[in-house]
């Protein structure tokens, strides 16, 4: 057994194909399962005396059917580390964002790719794949009953979500106003804004609403707010350029060269507009404008420097590093603003990655692939990772692994 799931493994790794066109004893190529499993046994002398001729009646584990149950186990394993690894750091729940999109395989048989955004123990920002579906269609009902069915499977809600991100360039364009609609009617959480923080001032969480909008009212937040407009309006023009598919390399690269210009030009030039904005709005707002030119001191405290946060320059590192130094729990509302502004839904290439992934794994040579075993490569191969740190015994241990040997002892 150990020695098929090695074999199994590596060949997921890899996206080799398992199977041989002839797997008889007269063959000089019999596959690549039937090859790593005689290179072992010539190596290892505890697997000679396990495998192939040598196994105990019929139980070689060579066939299609075991190969896939294999891969299956080792599918299951894999997403089940991703669903520990989605755990709260608090044990408050699993909080996560949903990107989907789809695309057809190289036979035109449509699939939506499902992947969840969401910070882990340590602070991290993931973003990992846990399945493709076959969908009979792109309707918002059909879609929207995929996602929910996905997420019951791996005991998920949208009440877990906490937002949506599809790609606005696809075949499914129509339908993602109303799977929006549809998702936010039955969970309001799935849209993180002011209107929907404030929202909450009646519920047992008004403290904690009440925090993060007086957070999100700061200067700080204005300032980079209205800069982050600012540069999501140089590099729109690019994005929905490189998302069509009948886009030449040449014109993206050039694309490329004038949209690092502008934002370099806005650095150098249009700082001073970029604050007389700034300001202009805070006024409107009556909110208070920090003094540039003035040491911030914050009210009450006495403040003192500490090494272990200093020289961060992202969210994400402040994020990780509040974990690390276990102030999470000191500082539980920063923690959970955090948390919520870096699983806030952008723009990843973490789906079209998949779609890359299946054009290696389902071709025109494996165009017999069924759904499930192209879902079970995908996972293994996209998230090798996580899957590397599966452990040998879980894999054996695995209900369907079980099964299996149970069928071979009998």
């Amino acid at each position: 057994m150990e020695a098929s799931i090695i074999a199994i493994r590596l060949l997921l790794l890899q996206v080799l194909s398992f199977l041989g066109y002839d797997e008889s004893e007269r063959s000089l190529n019999r596959g690549n399962v039937i090859a790593l499993l005689t290179l072992l046994s010539e190596h290892d002398v505890e697997y000679s005396k396990v495998v192939l001729k040598r196994a105990n009646g019929n139980c070689q584990l060579t066939s299609p059917v075991v190969q896939k149950d294999i891969s299956n186990a080792c599918e299951k394993e894999t997403t089940k580390a991703i669903l520990e690894d989605l755990k709260d750091l608090k044990d408050e729940g699993r909080f996560f964002v949903i990107h989907a999109d789809e695309s057809a395989d190289v036979f035109d048989k449509e699939q939506m790719a499902f992947c969840l955004r969401y910070v882990n123990k340590r602070g991290e920002v993931c973003e990992r794949f846990l399945g493709v579906v076959h969908v009979p269609n792109t309707s918002s009902l059909t879609l929207k009953d995929v996602i929910e069915s996905l997420l019951m499977e791996y005991s998920l809600t949208f009440s877990q979500g906490r937002g949506q991100g599809y790609d606005g360039a696809s075949d499914m364009q129509v339908s993602i106003n109303g799977l929006k609609t549809l998702i936010l009617n039955e969970c309001l959480q799935a849209y993180f804004s002011l209107d929907a923080i404030v929202g909450v001032s009646d519920t047992p969480d008004s403290n904690k609403a009440q925090f993060i909008t007086h957070m999100l009212m700061s200067f700080d937040f204005v300032f980079e707010a209205h800069l982050m407009v600012a540069i999501f309006g140089i590099t729109n023009e690019l994005n929905m350029a490189l998302q069509k598919r009948d886009q030449d390399i040449v014109n993206a690269m050039s694309m490329v060269d004038v949209t690092k210009l502008n934002l370099q030009k806005m650095r150098d030039e249009e700082w001073n507009s970029h604050m007389e904005k700034v300001t202009s709005f805070m006024d409107k707002q009556g909110i208070e404008v920090s003094n540039m030119e003035g040491n911030y001191v914050v009210p009450g405290r006495r403040m003192y420097r500490d090494d272990r946060f200093w020289n961060l320059e992202t969210i994400n590192e402040l994020f990780m590093k509040l974990v690390e130094a276990g102030k999470h729990a000191t500082h539980d509302r920063v923690y959970l603003l955090l948390k919520f502004v870096s699983t806030l839904p952008v723009a990843t290439a973490s789906v079209e990655r998949m779609f890359s992934g299946m054009t290696q794994v389902k071709d025109k040579l494996p165009n017999s692939m069924g759904d499930q075993m192209l879902n079970d490569c995908l996972i293994n191969y996209l998230e090798r990772d996580m899957f590397l740190n599966v452990n040998m015994n879980d894999i054996i241990d695995s209900r369907t692994i079980a099964i299996l040997i149970f069928g071979c002892n009998n």
